[in-house]
C-alpha cells in the first residue's frame, strides 16, 4: 500500500482492489470467510489512515471511505460454495 499511497484515488483503489481480490483467491477455502473478514477490515482501515495522511487535516471520516469503497467497487470477500 506504501508505494501506491501517492496515486489518484481511482488508481489507488483499482490497485488496492487487484491485490485483495489476488489474497482471496488464494487463501480462500471452505471455513476461512472469519479470517478473510479479519483481512478485508485491516485493508479497510490501513487504506483510510493513509488517505487521511494526504494533507494536513482529515479528509475523511468512517462514511466517506464507506462510500468511497462502495463508489469504486472495493471487493468484500464472498462465500466459498462446496463442489458437489
Amino acid at each position: 500500500m506504501k508505494t501506491h499511497r501517492h496515486y489518484p484515488l481511482p488508481m489507488l483503489i483499482s490497485a488496492m482492489t487487484r491485490k485483495v481480490r489476488g489474497h482471496y483467491n488464494y487463501f480462500r477455502v471452505i471455513g476461512s470467510m472469519t479470517s478473510l473478514w479479519i483481512f478485508y477490515r485491516e485493508v479497510v482501515k490501513l487504506l483510510y489512515k493513509w488517505l487521511n495522511r494526504r494533507s494536513q487535516r482529515r479528509s475523511l471520516m468512517w462514511e466517506g471511505i464507506q462510500r468511497v469503497l462502495k463508489a469504486y467497487a472495493f471487493s468484500a470477500p464472498n462465500q466459498t460454495r462446496r463442489a458437489v
